[in-house]
């Protein structure tokens, strides 16, 4: 897992390669996400089982609300297998405060 802030992470997730995943809850996906973002909610009973089903050969750019959540998807894919993540550090949060584009 990479730590990156917002600018690094606009310009990581600008590679058409990198798969963007919010890991939020829908409804929070609902009010605002980053554009082309996949929501998989690390709250769900059924998170390790989406996460299993992922192409482990690609880049997966992680974000949520503060940036902890994401960090423990990162963790969390790591540990199946999804070595290649990057997460934002403060999340959507921090997306928003330096004013780059949501999606709602």
């Amino acid at each position: 897992m990479m730590n990156l802030d917002a600018p690094a992470f606009e310009k990581k997730i600008s590679d058409p390669e990198i798969i963007i995943l919010d890991v939020r809850t829908p409804e929070e996906f609902k009010q605002a996400h980053i554009l082309n973002a996949r929501n998989l909610d690390i709250y769900s009973p059924y998170f390790s089982a989406d996460i299993n089903d992922l192409d482990k050969t690609k880049s997966y750019a992680v974000y949520c609300r503060s940036g902890q959540r994401s960090q423990n998807a990162c963790q969390i894919m790591a540990e199946l297998g999804l070595s290649n993540t990057f997460n934002l550090i403060g999340g959507i949060t921090a997306w928003i405060d330096a004013n780059k584009a949501t999606h709602n």
